[in-house]
């Protein structure tokens, strides 16, 4: 979808089409674009709009009302985009999102050898290979994971009850061998971010685990939230129990109205131990093994009971305290609980972890505690659970977490229980999955950009990010509800915004890449490659935390197709990927380009004006708001947020309509999910919601005054 400046525009070269080609010559105001590809983007354009529809009152309809029924999203899909589309070269089939950037991966990955490529880019296509050995890692099978298992005691559940020793390896041991092996704790996360009182140092930071929450980061926050009321199902299902008797965890509250009919998380694990347990050679008691699974997933959903959840996700970060890894252990300590299930020594487990990059840490080291409160309720909830509990969620933990690595069995398993409430199905080729899971990111980002990323797509895209930059400092100036004082402080922050653009300098330096992925052994075992590259990883990111913060140190990896900005070094970051067609192309004149890739950039550029970003200098410092100008900012926000509020999400569409976004379709319960746990508003509203707000729109398309696209009150955070 194009922003709403360069759409005006645009909208005239589409207009065009209908015309003789005398009428592209006469009375021209601007150049047109006249080659074969501006021609197919006009004409994609064209298709795209329903005619029908009255742009003054829902433009999103009348530019987009065709897109879905065109372009209906794959079974194996939650959502399809307008970006998201290319066609195939040799099957004018539609390509799903990113795929362009995974096929020339996958061209990349899939290319001999030669003399002159350097050890990485050899060692990334190894990795992919051994990805590719589909009937070595069925024979593995899930013996890897075991292996782990039999080294830390055991996965009780399954286990005859004989085989598991309760006074054997306690939960904290186990747990604490695995933050090296999966970089964290099964009950907390121990990172580290820029300190705020030091923008040139790390602080350790410690805070609440999301737990399994593997995609878009809270997707099974609200899944396990609604589970009370199943499991009890489960159990009368699995053991033929009459579901009148009476169980302790069926007097929770009946949630199942609220979200999904489905057992396939609790059915799914229970199909994932018994595979466990044929490992061994063991055979289980069906009715030992619902009630373990029973008690781990009530633990689990108690666990996140305890997590603020809904709106409060968006203000976390504001309820922090600052103390040193001693007063922490202090802190915990006081709660009160004794119990040994309770007990954590957060001294160790921070020392064990950065021991793995020889990197000294002592009880005097500051962290930043997020959500505080948390820690006693943590410590409450551990002292009230079983020690065998607690092996079972800190070892399912750790196989929930290298499943996907394992055989395709495991993997469609793993799949339902993440996905099976979004109606989608689970084949994806192998070769995206090998390309998905490769981790030598840095690798395949070099070879990226060496084939395909030339210094002019760079030159542009810096043009551009300037232009932007030019009018963002023209609103700004026109702000006549700020001080000079403050006016020159929010300039300086854009004059010293560090821009990030296509790829890091250093991969320029064939030697710096070769010291990058020093040590580091690739071979014929996938799972073990894994592995190897989860810890070459691991130690690269706790070596940084020593070093002194530099400000172009890159945000994400280039292959990212996203862009991102970082209030506390003001940097923006515009990967290389995000500069490749459909998003960026010098084929296309500026209109188009400013409709994709510009409309990301001021998206990313605003993130340093919103209600956080507007915080920080140009350092990444605090800046001390008066009263007075912090309830400017907020009366004036607060239109935004009044504006969005009256928006509502229609989740019961289950026509095929489905909720389109930016010429896209999302399938209505991933969207009502996305809604609880993205700060982002739906892209559907936010074309709508700018639209309306652009005089400029109304003007060009004649809407009369109070339709739904020419508000009479408009938002402006500036003027």
């Amino acid at each position: 979808m194009l922003s709403p400046s360069s759409f005006l525009r645009v909208w005239r070269i589409v207009n065009m089409m209908n015309d003789t080609d005398a009428d592209h010559h006469e009375n021209r105001e601007y150049r047109v674009c006249e080659s074969a590809y501006c021609y197919e983007i006009a004409k994609k354009i064209q298709q795209n709009r329903d005619t029908t529809a009255d742009p003054c009152e829902n433009f999103y309809q009348y530019a987009c009302g065709s897109w879905s029924r065109q372009n209906p999203i794959p079974d194996n899909e939650v959502e399809w985009s307008e970006d998201q589309i290319k066609k195939r070269t040799d099957e004018s089939k539609a390509r799903d999102s990113r795929a362009l950037e995974f096929l020339l991966f996958k061209e990349l990955l899939e290319e001999h050898d030669s003399p002159t490529d350097i050890p990485p880019v050899k060692m990334a296509r190894k990795f992919y290979r051994s990805c590719m050995d589909v009937d070595a890692i069925e024979r593995r099978g899930v013996k890897p994971i075991q292996e782990i298992l039999d080294r830390t005691g055991g996965w009780p559940m399954a286990m005859p009850l004989d085989e598991w020793d309760p006074d054997g390896t306690p939960w904290q041991k186990i747990d604490k061998e695995y933050v090296t092996l999966i970089g964290n704790s099964a009950f907390y996360n121990i990172e580290y971010e820029i300190d705020l009182n030091d923008t040139k140092r790390y602080v350790l930071t410690v805070s609440y685990k999301y737990n399994c929450l593997s995609w878009k980061d809270l997707y099974l926050l609200f899944f396990l939230l609604f589970l009370h009321s199943k499991l009890y199902r489960f159990l009368c299902k699995t053991l033929n129990i009459d579901q009148e008797t009476e169980y302790p965890l069926s007097n929770k509250r009946d949630l199942n109205k609220i979200f999904y009919e489905d057992d396939e998380y609790e059915s799914g694990i229970f199909r994932i131990v018994q595979a466990f347990a044929r490992e061994k050679g063991y055979t289980l008691n069906r009715r030992q093994l619902a009630t373990d699974i029973a008690k781990m997933v009530y633990f689990e959903i108690e666990l996140l009971r305890i997590i603020e959840t809904g709106k409060e996700i968006h203000t976390i970060s504001n309820n922090y305290k600052r103390m040193t890894v001693r007063e922490l252990q202090k802190y915990y300590n006081n709660s009160g609980i004794a119990s040994s299930t309770a007990k954590i020594d957060f001294l160790e487990v921070i020392q064990h972890a950065f021991n793995l990059a020889n990197v000294r840490i002592n009880s005097s080291e500051p962290v930043v505690v997020y959500n505080p409160e948390f820690l006693h309720k943590l410590a409450r909830l551990l002292a009230s659970t079983s020690r065998r509990v607690l092996v079972n969620y800190v070892q399912w933990n750790m196989v929930d977490k290298f499943l996907p690595y394992t055989t395709q069995k495991m993997r469609d398993i793993k799949f339902n229980i993440s996905f099976s409430s979004y109606n989608v199905s689970n084949y994806t080729p192998r070769w995206k999955v090998c390309v998905l899971n490769l981790r030598m990111k840095n690798a395949i980002a070099y070879m990226f950009v060496k084939k395909y990323i030339s210094d002019h797509v760079i030159h542009e895209a810096t043009r551009m990010v300037k232009k932007i930059k030019d009018e963002l400092k023209i609103r700004i100036g026109q702000a006549h509800w700020l001080s000079n004082s403050m006016r020159v402080k929010l300039m300086q922050k854009l004059d010293n915004l560090e821009t990030q653009i296509g790829y890091p300098d250093w991969y320029r330096d064939n030697e710096a890449v070769n010291r990058y992925y020093d040590g580091l052994q690739i071979g014929s075992n996938y799972f073990q490659n894994v592995l190897n590259t989860e810890e070459n990883e691991l130690i690269k990111s706790l070596q940084e935390f020593r070093e002194v913060v530099v400000r172009d140190q890159w945000l994400d990896f280039p292959t990212t197709v996203n862009a991102f900005y970082a209030q506390t070094v003001n940097a923006i970051l515009i990967p290389a990927a995000e500069l490749q067609d459909p998003y960026f192309s010098s084929h296309l004149p500026d209109a188009i380009n400013y409709g994709t890739t510009g409309f990301v950039i001021g998206h990313e550029l605003s993130h340093g004006f919103d209600n956080e970003g507007i915080q920080f200098d140009k350092e990444g410092y605090k800046i001390p708001w008066t009263s007075e100008y912090a309830s400017q900012y907020e009366e004036r926000s607060m239109c935004f947020v009044d504006q969005y509020a009256n928006y509502t999400l229609d989740i019961t569409n289950e026509d095929g309509d489905h909720v389109k976004s930016w010429c896209s379709s999302t399938r209505p319960e991933y969207e009502a999910d996305m809604v609880n746990s993205d700060e982002h508003s739906p892209a559907k509203y936010r074309i709508i919601g700018s639209l309306s707000n652009l005089a400029a729109f109304s003007k060009t398309f004649k809407c009369p005054r109070n339709s739904s696209m020419n508000r009479r009150h408009k938002c402006t955070l500036w003027n």
